[in-house]
């Protein structure tokens, strides 16, 4: 444009008559320069405007109360929409790396679909239930499969592999059911809702610039054509209004019925939950036969512990209070006085002592001596 721009006025100072083709681009050259003219004042004129509204120094039209609530609505939207799919991705994979790759392939794959090429898909990741299970399977045949324990480790590796698989299941319908179709929200609803709100804020300040333009003329022969523009300002900005309630209110409308993806998610965590309590369920009900005979109380039951070798049952601690002082006779007694929260715990084959726990020192007392709570 600048070397056309040259050429024209060399043609211009040499007097010389302008040929059919050089008027032509005479005549596209200054439409440019006239547009880019246009262009620059128009840009020149809101920045003037909105620096004076952020100082307080000029007056700002109003929208109406259902556009104000409409514009917060959205943008409420568009926030809890954003941490609702960062938490549920994070559910899905925890792992920031898998997540990181599953991202990058996601969008080469959107690059190149437009492409002849096949798309690369992401590796196959390993979950750390499979993991699991590749473990307590080689573990379990390195002991022997025909050995109690071996055979243990790998029908758990077995119930791993399996709940790995359901994991998989779950994490696809996860992204198909609700990530997916909120991402997509995002990227076209939210987006284009937003873009109409940057254009409404455009036609605001140029309203404005034209209403202080009216204030500020006092010619007679140009307020005619201030008030002209102010009135083709002021429609467009009406018009840009209507244009955007509409679109904020199909945002709305349509938030109201996620309500459907998320249900699908519940839905694809309760069957995958419930696949793990049938595995783990089926792996008890295999191994407790065997090891019911073989495998200590201790061992079976995490709420047995042992004091003084008596195995006592967790379960069956009672808080008591403390009727007499009690002083220890022995080391596998404990002293307590009257008015004592303790713990006691029933001392199996032994009716007339409870074990008693004490400032975290187990002990015997007598058993008429506390009265449960």
């Amino acid at each position: 444009c600048f070397a056309k721009s040259l050429e024209i006025l060399s043609v211009m100072a040499s007097g010389e008559k302008p040929s059919e083709a050089s008027a032509t681009t005479t005549s596209s050259t200054r439409e440019r320069l006239s547009a880019f003219r246009n262009r620059a004042a128009t840009s020149y004129t809101r920045v003037k405007q909105f620096t004076l509204e952020r100082l307080g120094r000029a007056e700002t039209t109003v929208y109406d109360s259902e556009l104000e609530t409409l514009l917060e609505q959205t943008e409420k939207i568009k926030s809890s929409t954003e941490r609702m799919l960062n938490c549920v991705e994070l559910i899905l994979q925890p792992n920031p790396g898998a997540r990181l790759e599953e991202k990058l392939y996601s969008t080469i794959h959107r690059v190149q679909s437009s492409s002849a090429d096949q798309p690369k898909q992401p590796r196959p990741h390993k979950s750390p239930f499979e993991c699991l299970a590749s473990e307590l399977s080689h573990c379990g045949n390195s002991f022997g499969a025909e050995t109690q324990f071996g055979a243990y480790m790998v029908r758990c590796g077995v119930a791993q592999g399996k709940i790995g698989e359901a994991e998989k299941r779950l994490q696809e319908k996860g992204r198909t059911g609700f990530i997916a179709p909120l991402k997509a929200f995002l990227e076209i609803d939210i987006r284009n809702a937003m873009q109409e709100r940057r254009n409404l804020n455009v036609r605001r300040i140029d309203l404005d610039a034209a209403k202080s333009k009216v204030k500020k003329t006092t010619s007679a022969e140009k307020i005619h054509a201030a008030e002209a523009e102010l009135r083709t300002y002021q429609h467009s900005f009406d018009e840009q209004v209507e244009q955007t309630r509409s679109v904020l209110k199909k945002i709305v409308e349509t938030h109201i019925s996620h309500y459907g993806y998320l249900k699908a998610l519940i839905a694809a965590q309760r069957e995958y939950f419930g696949e793990c309590v049938s595995q783990l369920s089926e792996v008890n009900v295999a191994i407790a036969p065997s090891t019911a005979q073989t495998l200590p109380a201790s061992f079976t039951n995490t709420n047995v512990f042992e004091v003084n070798g008596i195995e006592l049952d967790r379960d069956e601690s009672r808080k008591a209070k403390v009727l007499y002082d009690y002083e220890a006779e022995n080391d596998e007694q404990v002293s307590i006085t009257t008015d004592q929260d303790i713990t006691i715990t029933p001392i199996p084959g032994d009716s007339d002592y409870f074990m008693a726990e004490v400032d975290g020192k187990f002990g015997k007392i007598p058993a008429n001596y506390v009265q449960l709570l």
